[in-house]
C-alpha cells in the first residue's frame, strides 16, 4: 500500500526580489546534499497553512507575516507519495532568520535566477513564486 505523505515548502525572497533562499539537505536526510525550498512535514490534524507557519518558526526563526498558496504537486518514489504544497511567504522580518535544525538543513543560502544550484530536489524555478 502506498504511503501517502504531506509537506509544505516555502518560496521565500530577499526584499528586493531578486534572491530566493534555499536549504541543502543534511547527511541523515532522505536526499542529502540536495537544495530544497525550506518547509516541513504537515503533522495529523495540522492545516498546511499550520504546518507552514510552524516549521518556519522552528527550522529558521521566521514568523511568517503573510502567506499565499501557489500550488501542490505529487511526488512519487516507490512506495510514496508525498504531496507538496507550495507557497510564497512573506516573513515579518528577514532579519531573525537563523538555521535552528542543522539535522534537516545543513546549509542555507540566498541564490538568483542564474546561480541556481544544478540539484533541486523538486522541478522549481526562481520564479515559480513571484507575484
Amino acid at each position: 500500500m502506498e504511503q501517502v505523505v504531506e509537506v509544505v515548502r516555502a518560496f521565500i525572497y530577499s526584499d528586493d526580489k531578486k534572491f530566493l533562499l534555499l536549504g541543502k539537505r543534511g547527511d541523515i536526510q532522505k536526499f542529502s546534499g540536495m537544495w530544497d525550498l525550506p518547509g516541513c512535514r504537515i503533522a495529523k490534524g495540522e492545516s498546511a497553512g499550520e504546518a507552514l507557519i510552524r516549521g518556519l518558526k522552528d527550522k529558521l526563526n521566521l514568523e511568517v507575516f503573510s502567506y499565499s498558496h501557489i500550488k501542490t504537486e505529487i511526488d512519487r518514489t516507490e512506495d510514496v507519495r508525498c504531496n507538496v504544497h507550495f507557497f510564497w511567504v512573506l516573513p515579518e522580518k528577514l532579519s531573525d532568520l537563523n538555521l535552528n535544525d542543522a539535522n534537516v538543513l545543513e546549509e542555507l543560502s540566498w541564490f538568483t535566477n542564474k546561480t541556481m544550484p544544478e540539484y533541486l530536489l523538486h522541478n522549481i524555478k526562481f520564479d515559480d513564486g513571484i507575484y
